[in-house]
């Protein structure tokens, strides 16, 4: 199952789709932001890890998010969200590295309904993103552009 995925994607041309759940809400609202990277990529397919993250953050500044939240662990305290960034991608016996980007913001809510445990705490997603690529040497290049059009997204928004 795992390489006809491959194999389709090597068919298809870079493809991308994005999600927006709601195109009132802004970076503001969303609270302090922290960027995650999910680092599922094999074979050499995706090595700036550190420069996504670098990037993201800074595209995100310019935008007018609050990164400000900078615990390791969610807290359910507050409001804070997450921007993250996932690359799930292998490299083929041609040589060739195939596989997507999914780049999403989320943040944690607080629901009005009681249980014995406290209230109800769900997880909401603001904006997703996906984007399919496959190239001969890695996807770094393509990763930043996806970010890119990722927080492009928000920059219209007031």
């Amino acid at each position: 199952m795992r390489y006809l995925f491959m194999v389709i994607a090597v068919c298809l041309p870079n493809l991308s789709w994005a999600k927006v759940f709601d195109p009132y809400v802004t970076l503001k609202d969303i609270g302090p932001l922290k960027v995650g990277i999910l680092d599922n990529a094999s074979g050499g397919c995706w090595t700036n890890m550190k420069e996504a993250k670098n990037y993201a953050e800074g595209k995100l500044e310019i935008a007018g998010a609050d990164l400000s939240y900078v615990g390791d662990e969610p807290s359910y305290a507050g409001k804070h969200s997450h921007f993250w960034i996932t690359v799930y991608a292998v490299r083929l016996s041609n040589g060739l590295c195939v596989g997507h980007a999914e780049i999403f913001i989320s943040g944690y809510f607080f629901s009005d309904v009681k249980h014995k445990q406290g209230p109800a705490i769900g997880i909401l997603r603001f904006s997703e993103q996906k984007y399919w690529m496959r190239n001969g040497k890695n996807m770094n290049t393509q990763v930043l552009d996806a970010i890119k059009t990722a927080v492009g997204e928000w920059e219209d928004r007031e």
